[in-house]
């Protein structure tokens, strides 16, 4: 996928350190395929994003409140999950922690906001099921764990709910001699989101990973969940126009586009050196290129007032082509 946001960049490579963390210590083993299935929420929010995408309403904009509490959050988890640490290793900043011990890694970010655990498990993969494992199916099970364990550090305020957005299958494959090939199932993780007066938070904040192992032992989690502070309300703009915006950002690709789709929601950008969640729809599309298909995405702005955001590629070529 092209990425075109700098901020979004910088918010997937802080999990993207967890994850390499984790591989040093060899608790992570990378599968050769993964299969996601998607919400029924989250297909309904697609479907609506399409027909309205935000449709012309009122939304409140927030910010995330910044937190100094890394080693306490380790602390807390510590104890939580009954876990006993072999190390307590200085953070890489003064806002992160973190702890190792037998068999597994934990990883605190972004002053306690987001954290990061994963627990070495041998086995536990199955032959590849004919039908896997359904998000209904698997929901209670990593419910329990958000509503228990990290239930202190999952808090919702006023106006936000927690929902079930996505799962995905990790799948391993293998080759024999011969040539026959097999797959097994190796763990499935459950995605929640976060919701604002009913409006999802789309793009890597706000989420809560839960992985279990294909026999149902917890290996590992993941959470992002700042708390958010209203900034004010605007007024976003109708489909005609938010398509219309997309299509001059899509101009500027040069390449022959297919398949386009819209998903909106929350997205969180960079303004005035505070994290805002900005009403958005995520316009992707295919485009043919001399090595293949490439995978594209646009955060395109739907507010009726574009915002003033430096490190926002989208919202400034918006800005600077209506003043030509």
């Amino acid at each position: 996928m092209t990425v075109t946001s700098k901020s979004r960049v910088e918010r997937n490579n802080t999990m993207n350190r967890f994850t390499k963390i984790a591989i040093g210590a060899t608790l992570l083993a990378t599968p050769l395929s993964a299969h996601a299935e998607d919400s029924s929420l989250r297909s309904t929010v697609k479907a609506f994003s399409e027909k309205s995408a935000l449709g012309q309403r009122q939304v409140r904009r927030f910010k995330v409140k910044p937190t100094h509490a890394a080693a306490e959050t380790r602390a807390k988890l510590l104890t939580g999950l009954a876990l006993s640490p072999a190390d307590l290793p200085e953070g890489l900043s003064a806002d992160e922690a973190r702890a190792t011990g037998d068999g597994f890694v934990l990883h605190v970010g972004r002053g306690g906001a987001q954290a990061y655990y994963r627990r070495q498990h041998a086995g536990g993969a199955i032959p590849e099921p004919t039908v896997r494992p359904s998000l209904t199916a698997l929901e209670p099970r990593a419910t329990s764990l958000v509503k228990g364990s990290l239930a202190p550090f999952i808090r919702l305020g006023t106006g936000e709910t927690l929902k079930a957005w996505k799962v995905t299958h990790e799948i391993v494959g293998s080759v024999g001699t011969e040539g026959a090939g097999t797959s097994e199932l190796v763990s499935s993780t459950v995605t929640f989101t976060r919701l604002v007066d009913g409006l999802p938070i789309l793009g890597p904040d706000s989420k809560v990973h839960v992985t279990h192992a294909a026999d149902g032992t917890l290996i590992g989690f993941e959470f992002d969940w700042p708390e958010l502070e209203t900034v004010d309300e605007q007024a976003t703009v109708a489909i005609a126009e938010v398509r219309a915006r997309a299509d001059m950002l899509a101009a500027t690709r040069g390449n022959q586009l297919t398949a386009r789709s819209l998903e909106c929601g929350y997205y969180t950008q960079e303004e005035a050196g505070a994290h805002v969640l900005q009403p958005v729809c995520l316009s992707s599309y295919r485009a043919a290129g001399t090595h293949g298909e490439r995978l594209l995405l646009d955060v395109v702005p739907v507010a009726a007032h574009i915002p003033n955001a430096a490190n926002w590629q989208e919202a400034r070529f918006l800005t600077l082509s209506r003043k030509k």
